[in-house]
């Protein structure tokens, strides 16, 4: 049997030469050196089976066969700096453009790197021309630069059924998805994803991978001028084409994952985002009539009880629980009231269960919250079951239709279900192991959210919303590719996935390993410190003293699109579930805007709103207490 090499100490005092010889005629052990400067100390062989034996010497304090070691973890090389000089940050220009010369607003909003000399973005002046409004010729010749791009992310979108016109091998030819370490390559890579049978999840003979809502919301995330995941590979899954479910999309999505090799350039495997693309519209789903509501209840604010003669038109102790009732149209007669709306009141285990198990595959999952109007918390928040309103007797209650055609309704029935729950989701959003994006306003001058965006405590963080400039394949421009504005909560959550893909890497750029789940989260929220004073609260209306129900229009200059956005608080009788039921208030939304801090370590300067004017303008000092 092979002899260990053994470190030995032995006892202050105790002679060396006469220790060792105690050993001569002992086959087992022998001395490979001693020490002659640290005397107590000397290295021996000894064979494994007589090791213990040595160790009990009454000589011997301690007597170890060290480990193997390795080389000291040498972390990655700081990546070089990736440049796009010479570009206008704007909104769709218009198609007379080449859409290669323009950036979204997120690039300017998001970052450190830009500053507009003449100040802020986003006039919201309801009489505006566009040259006022967009002031373009004020953001051209700019330069965005980072050293983290994204690289080795790959980013999953889970899409539902969309159009796909004809862009079939779009991927190859547009130049948003071009990779910048080998021009004239795609990032884009078409899958037959295991275990589905729909079309549109076997991309690879087609080499169809793209609808147009999925070129989106790539572009958003991960375009070469459009996205800040600028290395990244970008994949599309999708949803209920062809009977492929959530489940099966998720599982595709865990053996994907799973199954990837080690890369040789990291020696780890390449981590995984998803995006969840999809929503079911049942934030606001059915309403009843607020002096039909008895009792409001939450944990923090206790019970509020409907007044002998009704709620009147003080609807505060709704409001200040962040429960905002909206006027609803009675389909019968037309006339209006102010309703509390309610969720779809189940829930669903087994999507939970599929989308938890990206996480607990250390896939992270970053999802749209939706874009129909409803606050709603996550499922370990006390207010999940503990807020809620009561009702007595029969009353009536409306639900809002999805008709999946052109036309939504409400209908008009009756219920005597006591207790009601504002604040549960149906998923995919409220679950713990999810990163919630709401959307906010492309402004700097109005930092409030996108009106038609979910909101509520149960958000994780805020990206940008409505008029984001992308691939979305809306307009041919001068280029000759498609580009356009593209909105919602599903361009508000890839402008966040793209700026965590940047983040992860320069997380693992600085640690050797790439980030968990979790601490991708906590990564955004904490480098969302820089958007924490951007995010406004304006009121939808006097809540203390509202105005009687009716039709008319509900309005706040503090929205981007001024009078051409839709009346707050009102739902109609053939409502727009999707992008149409709309308020103003953060309503418990934590003010968490993603940012993205482009340098490798963090800067105390970038953790206030951008400086127009004075000694802080155009670059603040590093001054910690700038608010």
């Amino acid at each position: 049997m092979a002899k260990l090499v053994v470190e030995v100490k032995i006892k202050d005092g105790v002679d060396e030469a006469s220790f060792i010889s105690e050993f001569d005629n002992i086959d087992e052990v022998s001395v490979k050196n001693t020490i002659p400067d640290i005397p107590t100390l000397l290295v021996m062989y000894i064979e494994e089976s007589y090791l213990s034996t040595f160790q009990s010497h009454s000589s011997v304090v301690h007597a170890e066969h060290m480990p193997p070691s390795y080389p000291a973890i040498t972390y990655p090389n700081i990546p070089s700096k990736f440049t796009l000089s010479n570009k206008t940050v704007s909104d769709y220009p218009g198609s007379s453009f080449n859409g290669t010369n323009y950036i979204p607003y997120q690039f300017y909003l998001d970052t450190d790197i830009m500053q507009k000399p003449n100040g802020k973005v986003g006039c919201a002046n309801p009489a505006y021309t566009r040259s006022d409004y967009d002031d373009i010729d004020a953001y051209t010749n700019q330069s965005y630069s980072s050293n983290f791009t994204g690289k080795y992310v790959d980013i999953i979108t889970i899409e539902t059924t969309d159009n796909f016109d004809s862009n079939a091998g779009v991927q190859d030819t547009h130049p948003d998805f071009d990779d910048p370490d080998n021009t004239g390559n795609t990032r884009c890579v078409p899958k037959n994803w295991y275990g589905c049978e729909g079309v549109r999840n076997n991309q690879v003979t087609s080499n169809s991978m793209l609808s147009n809502h999925g070129m989106g919301v790539l572009s958003a995330a991960g375009g070469l001028n459009c996205g800040f995941a600028k290395k990244s590979k970008l994949h599309a899954c999708y949803l209920g084409t062809g009977g492929d479910t959530l489940t099966e999309l998720c599982q595709a999505i865990v053996y994907f994952h799973n199954n990837k090799s080690t890369n040789s350039t990291t020696g780890l495997k390449d981590p995984t985002i998803a995006i969840g693309e999809f929503q079911y519209l049942v934030d606001t789903y059915e309403a009843i009539k607020v002096d039909d509501i008895q009792t409001v209840v939450d944990p923090t604010n206790g019970t509020a009880t409907r007044p002998t003669g009704g709620w009147g038109n003080d609807l505060t102790p709704f409001t200040n629980r962040n429960i905002f009732p909206y006027r609803v149209q009675d389909p019968d007669d037309n006339s209006w009231h102010w309703m509390v709306t309610f969720p779809w009141q189940s829930q669903s285990s087994s999507m939970k269960s599929a989308l938890d198990s990206l996480y607990d595959n250390g896939i992270v999952f970053i999802n749209a919250a939706g874009n129909n109007g409803g606050t709603y918390v996550k499922e370990n928040d006390p207010r999940w079951s503990g807020a809620y309103c009561t009702i007595s007797g029969t009353v009536n209650k409306y639900r809002m239709v999805n008709e999946i055609g052109s036309t939504d309704s409400v209908s008009k029935l009756t219920t005597s279900t006591t207790t009601w729950y504002p604040f549960r989701a149906y998923g995919p959003h409220g679950y713990v192991k999810s990163i919630d994006v709401a959307a906010g306003q492309n402004s700097e001058t109005y930092p409030m959210l996108d009106d038609y965006t979910n909101r509520g405590p149960g958000i994780d963080v805020v990206g940008l919303g409505a008029e984001t400039f992308t691939a979305y394949p809306a307009y041919t421009m001068a280029d000759g590719k498609k580009w356009g504005d593209f909105s919602g909560t599903s361009c508000a959550t890839p402008t966040v996935v793209g700026k965590a893909a940047c983040l992860m890497e320069k997380y693992y750029v600085l640690n050797g390993v790439w980030p968990t789940p979790s601490q991708v989260k906590n990564i955004l929220v904490t480098e969302s410190r820089n958007g924490r004073k951007r995010l406004i609260d304006p009121a939808s209306t006097s809540w203390s003293n509202v105005p009687n129900a009716s039709s008319s229009n509900i309005k706040l200059d503090a929205q981007r699109l001024g009078f051409y956005s839709g009346s707050l608080i009102k739902i109609s009788k053939n409502p727009s579930l999707n992008g149409g039921i709309k308020f103003a208030e953060l309503a418990g939304t934590p003010m968490n805007r993603v940012f993205f801090n482009t340098e490798v370590t963090s800067k105390e300067q970038a953790m206030g709103q951008r400086p127009t004017s004075g000694v802080m303008f155009p670059r603040p000092r590093n001054v910690s207490n700038i608010e």
